[in-house]
């Protein structure tokens, strides 16, 4: 039960049972209707959903037998999914920037693809879809058919957001940044599960290199205190894409909201897409009362 309720997270980015109290949780458990199948949230699950679904059943008698029963019926399961391995990363030097563009390292994570559709509601994006898919048929299917764990080369996330203000009355930086607050805020928990209690600004900025990593595989990104409410981060290899930026501003941005800064603001100081070194970011907070 316990490992079908970590999968099915992991998958899908949502709790079966939702989120709150544990005394809610558990009402819900109990009382409620079972979760959602994961299809729900990413229709190529579609075979694993009875399996999941299965090994979270009230009645232990209709579970599997055994986790590693489960395992193996799921592991067969998602062998038909096939999700896109993560590429790997190669040492480079912090100080170096890569090309801007071309190159197989350059992924995102398919939860970003999956936020536009947040962003813009069901049927605008289903419009979005629809406008785009004569000119990029590609990225008109990456748009809806992503699993949000998989990678998509980052080219395609760009060719989205210049897309944008052909078919949508908004801007492409402007997207940008709701896509990035969007996709932190669905997944942010999944990929850095840290205690509420113990989540601080100033704590998760000096990991951003790793919560980065969660989204994207390009860029060498790092930050430095400053003060007990402000820090400046640093990247490289930003592929030298003003849409890029304005994500990874908002991204920085919704890091600190969700660490509990509050009136946080991020001012994109240097950049490299304008001929910088490196992409500068002055990230700055109000600390939460005491």
């Amino acid at each position: 039960y316990g490992l079908a309720a970590t999968a099915y997270a992991i998958l899908t980015l949502h709790e079966p049972f939702g989120e709150g109290a544990a005394l809610h949780i558990l009402a819900r458990q109990t009382l409620d209707q079972p979760p959602e199948r994961p299809s729900f949230y990413a229709p190529e699950l579609a075979p694993a959903d009875d399996i999941i679904l299965a090994a979270l059943h009230r009645d232990p008698a209709r579970r599997p037998a055994s986790a590693g029963e489960f395992s193996r019926a799921l592991s067969a399961a998602l062998s038909i999914v096939a999700p896109s391995p993560r590429p790997s990363r190669r040492a480079e030097d912090p100080r170096a920037s890569r090309p801007a563009s071309g190159g197989a390292n350059q992924q995102t994570r398919g939860v970003v693809f999956r936020s536009v559709t947040r962003v813009l509601g069901i049927h605008q994006a289903a419009r979005f879809r629809d406008a785009i898919d004569g000119e990029d048929p590609q990225l008109a299917q990456v748009l809806f058919d992503t699993a949000p764990l998989a990678w998509v080369p980052t080219a395609m996330f760009s060719r989205l957001l210049a897309a944008a203000p052909r078919h949508l009355a908004i801007d492409g930086k402007q997207l940008a940044r709701d896509v990035a607050r969007a996709a932190v805020r669905s997944s942010f928990r999944n990929f850095f599960p840290s205690s509420a209690a113990t989540l601080m600004p100033e704590r998760t900025l000096s990991a951003i290199r790793n919560v980065w990593g969660r989204y994207q595989s390009w860029g060498s990104i790092s930050s430095m205190p400053v003060s007990a409410t402000e820090a400046m981060v640093r990247m490289t290899g930003s592929l030298r894409n003003l849409e890029l930026c304005a994500w990874s501003d908002a991204m920085i941005e919704q890091l600190v909201v969700l660490s509990g800064g509050r009136n946080a603001k991020v001012d994109h100081v240097e950049c490299e897409a304008l001929g910088a070194e490196a992409c500068r970011f002055r990230v700055r907070w109000d600390s939460a009362p005491e």
